[in-house]
């Protein structure tokens, strides 16, 4: 959305119209002040923006354009002529003011352009996110033979990624603590050959961290993909109560990589 953020001067001069006459001095006390001029540029430029896409733009003339930007200032309770004096006296007697002000604004912006693509990125996530088991897994809430347990049907060729956050705590009394996870034909879950997926060792510090599994589905018959979240040498009873397994995430990419 935010992809007219960057700031040059010749084009709000160009709202305010000619700001280069000297005829009169300004008073400081119809000026603009610094905080509210800030707001006016970001909120001038978001504009700006907007009438700038294609599908917004067909939908205005030019004069409805200009418009659209003095009813920016209108809103403000500030009219063209007084924003033609704030600038010219910034651009005059205080450039380099000018351009932290503009600074300030483009930070604005920038700052923006961030909470949109994070926002983005979440609502993406969500969307493609297919996990349908638990949200979250705390131990020793669930039963020690348990382990937060998963099962999942593969049903086509192509990539299982399984993201999710784990806090583990240093003073666990587990070793080599780590996720198990395997596929099998239906028909052969107790007694069928297990693919294993290449594991990873969960980091003891107490604090939250972000692991993938990429679970490659090679045949195009149906899989079990069936796994435990917390795995360790010496079992899962040795958790004392401090592994919190969060933010799990499941996507899927058919076809083979």
């Amino acid at each position: 959305m935010i992809r007219f953020i960057t700031i040059s001067l010749p084009i709000l001069l160009l709202i305010s119209g000619s700001c280069s006459s000297r005829k009169n001095r300004v008073e400081h006390s119809n000026l603009i002040p610094e905080k509210e001029l800030v707001d006016l540029i970001t909120e001038l430029y978001l504009t700006d923006g907007l009438l700038s896409i294609p599908k917004t733009s067909q939908l205005y003339s030019l004069s409805d354009t200009l418009k659209a930007h003095l009813d920016v200032l209108k809103m403000h309770g500030y009219t063209k002529e007084i924003m033609d004096m704030t600038l010219k006296y910034y651009y005059i007697k205080k450039p380099k003011e000018l351009i932290k002000i503009y600074d300030q604004a483009l930070g604005i912006l920038s700052e923006m352009q961030s909470r949109y693509e994070a926002e983005v990125a979440q609502i993406q996530s969500r969307i493609a996110n297919i996990w349908d088991g638990e949200s979250s897994y705390l131990l020793p809430e669930i039963p020690a033979n348990d382990s937060a347990s998963f099962v999942l049907k593969a049903k086509s060729q192509g990539v299982y990624s399984l993201t999710y956050t784990v806090t583990l705590s240093p003073v666990d009394q587990s070793f080599n603590t780590r996720p198990l996870v395997y596929m099998c034909h239906p028909d052969s879950i107790s007694t069928g050959k297990r693919h294993y997926v290449e594991t990873i060792k969960y980091i003891k510090d107490g604090l939250p961290h972000i692991y993938n599994l990429n679970i490659k589905v090679l045949e195009k018959s149906n899989f079990y993909i069936r796994g435990l979240f917390y795995d360790s040498e010496n079992g899962p009873d040795k958790s004392d109560g401090v592994l919190r397994i969060e933010k799990i995430n499941l996507t899927f990419t058919p076809g083979l990589l």
